[in-house]
């Protein structure tokens, strides 16, 4: 009985599995077929390992559905580095997503519980390896290094590049671990049960039917090898799984400064209640040049900070950085991110872009970091309704340092929560243009809101240059002539 059972098993098993599966010292042969200190099992081994060496046809496994069989083989490796190379995807190095059916997991635990219910008095050799490797872990070692050979590219764990290898078979061909799942015991949840989100529900009854790692999970836990005999039959039929590929690269970042030479450019898209107010933006500007460039499906701006449509930004420019979704190119040298760079400035005299770069996933933490610590320097032209002395320009000019408390702005009050914020202004410089005109120069802390400290927003800054001057002042125009932020590093691609 034993012996027909451990026959069925291995004729169940491609060559690669039953190595991976029975122990390893009934594949020490210290002696041949014809001796009498060779046990039955061992020669069933060396027989089986002569006929699937000899044999050119794929047979399949019961168990690996021909993961370690098929799709391990040189043949199918060249195959799939073909494949991978053809996607269209430049990439340095890559690494491998392996999807497999769950089914796999039952098996190989419906075998472990055959193999370990043999008594010891009818087969004295152990014959379940109990450091049977995962047949994902056993693709990995037969499969990455020989795929480098053949793609001339390094396996790298933390690659941008995904190779995505998905091995399904069929439902029909596993009617009966269909029906075994439909047998686990599902764990009662005593008391009283928390109420569940939508996502959370929907996930729940995603879980309750079929090859879900939860399921599977359940069953594994019971241990049940009296019910599995009920639903498996030895041999397994050898089967082979259905392959599908898909190649996909990691967003990629570019970082950069731009300016703003328009006072009617908004930096997002300006869209109120489904109508679009302006026909572009800078964010679309950049990105859709670049999403073209880099044959991306999708982009994400981030910026350090925003200016107000009417107010230019000059200098250096403001931070920011681009993340493309699902590239297809990703290797450039300086030269390219310099004509990247020159396509957007030839597109618009609204806005340009200096300092364009790549940096990693990491790096774009740089821009976020303490931006209570950061600082921006500001030219703003103002009108006073009263008539302007030297004496006003000088008591401005003596003001060394500004403390302020500004209650969120009646003109962002629909988009920002209502608090009072305490910032600070240095570095005030100013000049007198006419009787009614001043230009004002300062730097301000991070999140100032800089018309408002002019003039005033009906009381809700204090103080502001109508409560400094006892004029009231307004704005005329503001121009951002700095941010002073170090990253990205100023580099020298501009034309």
């Amino acid at each position: 009985m034993s012996e027909e059972l451990v026959k069925n098993i291995i004729d169940s098993l491609c060559w690669n599995c039953t190595k991976r599966i029975l122990h390893f010292q009934l594949f020490t042969l210290t002696a041949s077929c014809q001796s009498t200190n060779y046990s039955w099992v061992q020669k069933y081994i060396e027989q089986k390992k002569i006929a699937e060496l000899k044999s050119t046809e794929f047979k399949g496994c019961g168990v690996c559905f021909g993961l370690l069989e098929k799709y391990s083989h040189q043949s199918y490796l060249k195959e799939l580095a073909d494949q991978v190379n053809n996607w269209g995807i430049q990439f340095k190095d890559f690494r491998i997503s392996l999807t497999t059916s769950n089914a796999i997991t039952l098996r190989e635990k419906f075998i472990q519980l055959l193999l370990e219910s043999i008594p010891s008095s009818e087969i004295s050799l152990t014959l379940y390896n109990p450091k049977c490797q995962s047949v994902k872990e056993l693709w990995k070692i037969l499969t990455f290094h020989p795929l480098e050979l053949v793609m001339r590219k390094p396996y790298f764990h933390n690659s941008l590049f995904d190779v995505k290898t998905k091995f399904t078979v069929d439902d029909s061909h596993l009617e009966a671990d269909l029906k075994l799942l439909d047998h686990r015991l599902v764990p009662v949840i005593e008391g009283k049960q928390k109420k569940l989100t939508k996502k959370a529900r929907i996930q729940k009854e995603i879980q309750e039917v079929g090859f879900t790692k939860t399921n599977v999970d359940l069953l594994i836990k019971e241990n049940n090898l009296e019910k599995m005999k009920k639903f498996y039959t030895l041999p397994f039929k050898r089967l082979t799984s259905s392959f599908e590929l898909d190649c996909v690269h990691d967003p990629i970042f570019l970082a950069g400064r731009y300016l703003k030479f328009s006072r009617t450019l908004s930096q997002t898209a300006w869209i109120i209640e489904g109508e679009r107010k302006l026909s572009t933006s800078i964010e679309e500007i950049m990105g859709n040049c670049l999403k073209k460039e880099l044959g991306a499906t999708e982009f994400i701006f981030t910026s350090s900070g925003r200016e107000d449509i009417d107010v230019k930004c000059l200098g250096k420019g403001r931070p920011f950085t681009l993340e493309f979704m699902e590239p297809k190119r990703t290797i450039f040298d300086s030269q390219e991110l310099k004509n990247f760079q020159k396509i957007i400035n030839e597109s618009t005299d609204e806005m340009a872009v200096k300092d364009l770069q790549y940096i990693t996933r990491e790096e774009t933490r740089l821009m976020r970091e303490s931006p209570e610590n950061k600082t921006k320097s500001y030219s703003a032209l103002c009108y006073c309704y009263s008539k302007l002395d030297s004496d006003d320009i000088e008591k401005l000019n003596s003001l060394k340092r500004v403390d302020l408390l500004q209650q969120t702005p009646i003109r962002v009050l629909h988009r920002r929560t209502v608090m009072t914020r305490a910032r600070y202004i240095t570095d005030i410089s100013a000049d007198l243009i006419d009787d009614h005109h001043f230009r004002i120069k300062m730097t301000t802390q991070a999140g100032t809101y800089v018309k408002e400290f002019v003039h005033g927003d009906l009381g809700r800054t204090e103080p502001s240059l109508c409560t400094i001057l006892g004029k009231e002042c307004d704005i005329l125009e503001l121009d951002v002539e700095s941010v002073n932020c170090d990253f990205p590093p100023e580099i020298n691609n501009d034309d």
